[in-house]
């Protein structure tokens, strides 16, 4: 029996991504052009790497300042990373270039006066501004931009990446949208966008996992989230997506966390996968006058905070657990490192013997650059609450959560599983731009096509793994993920056919 791609068309990456273009137009394009006027807060629903982001920019922003009247364009995020200033640059300069439209962008952390800002706009100038929401908050007590708002309020748009975070309406509320009973909770992130939907504003969310609140199973309070489109369907989401190979749960619980072997085994078990894979990558180009510049394969592990208790896979664990097997971490990888990254120390770099490498500036995001690295020897992050959102790391080849959740809503006693979604969400980027296409084709035209095909199964699947307690968080997360995450078997079906 042998194999070939259903259509000549697939080697094409035009067309490919004209494929991904379709979607992006149907999901989020025209429900954003078609609700212009909707008096609520809009949500775009679609899953992670069905590049949301990617179409605000590219598609949105020009649309906006060309023909849909407006004048101000505004992009908010909880988190720093998501707002990479490099990025949206490139994202600016060719979707509005190629409109022949000019927009003055003041980013976040930007030194300006709000001055400027308002003389742009008073002179007909188009203005992009980016925010976190931290930053917004800043702002919003700020009288020149209220003033701004006052006045160009109907011509803005504002949209608030990875709208489920933080943005629960009322404290009443916390528990059964989140699962988490916050006592204090004042709703600020989410007040800041009630006064701007009242100032005039466009205002849209983009998420992977709405809340209840979102999905209208709870009542918000003071204004209305509204869902604007469908969600893709499975397989309309294969090529926007990285494929799994395998997604499971431990046959171990977290009562078991006292053994540090447990966790010795499963990061060897992530890091021999991963060199495996780098090395059959440089091997399938072995014969080959041409080479995978970027085979980099990496890791992420979810390891838990130090409150409580309990024996816990902790950061100090980890590094307790390299300082006894020096044999089997630094001696096993030498020459590679790992990249702890949390809230409170910002970001280091180690080696695997655990001694700092003297990288890192401790806060920023530019770890995220340092992962991306394709030269750079960092092969493992380990986040705490960090890896649930605003990371796109491509490379991301293999992940391991051995955090549990006792999270639980009130009325009706179920896991609220947004943080597990988000989490596994990291590894469905597609690792496939138009480099990784062009060596597909030739692969496959010199040598075969399963040639091209192990070269698509290494460069763009993923494993994962997670512990599980006793109420089934992280299995009843795995199913709802296989319900719109495509195997790597979902993918050959699609894209091949058998003779």
């Amino acid at each position: 029996m042998t194999i070939k791609p259903k259509s000549k068309d697939y080697f094409d990456y035009p067309t490919i991504q004209g494929v991904r273009d379709v979607s992006s137009d149907k999901y989020i394009v025209d429900p954003i052009k078609s609700s212009i006027g909707l008096p609520y807060i809009k949500i775009l629903y679609a899953s992670t790497g069905f590049g949301k982001n990617y179409a605000s920019w590219m598609k949105v922003c020009p649309w906006w300042f060309k023909s849909g009247g407006g004048q101000l364009f505004i992009m908010v995020s909880p988190f720093l990373e998501t707002l990479s200033k490099r990025e949206i640059q490139d994202y600016i300069d060719e979707s509005l270039t190629k409109e022949h439209i000019y927009a003055r962008t003041y980013f976040n952390g930007d030194d300006y006066s709000l001055y400027d800002v308002q003389h742009d706009l008073s002179n007909g100038k188009n203005v992009i501004m980016t925010f976190t929401d931290s930053s917004l908050i800043n702002k919003m007590k700020d009288k020149t931009f209220i003033e701004i708002l006052t006045k160009y309020g109907k011509k803005s748009m504002t949209i608030r990446d990875e709208i489920s975070y933080g943005m629960t309406s009322c404290q009443a509320n916390t528990q059964n949208n989140t699962g988490w009973s916050y006592q204090f909770y004042k709703a600020a992130y989410f007040k800041n966008f009630v006064k701007l939907l009242e100032m005039g504003s466009e205002v849209f969310g983009l998420t992977a996992t709405p809340t209840r609140e979102q999905l209208e199973e709870l009542k918000s309070k003071n204004a209305d989230y509204r869902i604007i489109n469908t969600m893709p369907s499975k397989a309309e989401l294969v090529m926007n997506q990285k494929w799994w190979n395998s997604v499971t749960t431990t046959d171990y619980t977290p009562d078991d966390y006292s053994d540090i072997n447990i966790l010795k085994n499963e990061i060897k078990l992530g890091l021999d996968t991963l060199s495996v894979k780098e090395r059959k990558l440089s091997n399938l180009f072995d014969e080959c006058n041409y080479l995978d510049t970027n085979n980099k394969l990496t890791m992420m592990v979810s390891l838990q905070t130090a409150a409580g208790n309990k024996p816990k896979f902790t950061i100090s664990r980890f590094e307790e657990m390299l300082r006894q097997f020096p044999s089997e971490f630094g001696d096993r990888y030498k020459g590679k490192t790992y990249i702890v990254t949390t809230s409170d120390i910002g970001w280091v770099e180690y080696d695997f013997y655990g001694n700092e490498t003297g990288q890192g500036d401790k806060r920023g995001d530019a770890w995220l650059d340092v992962m991306n690295d394709s030269n750079s020897s960092v092969r493992l992050l380990i986040v705490l609450q960090k890896g649930q959102y605003g990371i796109n790391i491509p490379s991301l080849s293999y992940g391991i959560s051995f955090k549990d959740s006792n999270s639980k809503t009130k009325d009706t006693d179920d896991t609220v599983r947004t943080s597990s979604k988000q989490f596994i969400g990291r590894f469905i980027r597609t690792n496939l731009g138009q480099s990784e296409y062009d060596l597909f084709k030739k692969l496959s035209d010199d040598f075969g096509t399963e040639r091209g095909r192990e070269y698509l199964q290494l460069k763009n699947t993923f494993d994962f793994r997670a512990v599980d307690g006793p109420r089934n968080f992280w299995r009843d997360s795995l199913e709802e993920y296989k319900e719109y995450g495509n195997s790597w078997d979902d993918f050959v079906g699609y894209f091949y056919e058998s003779k």
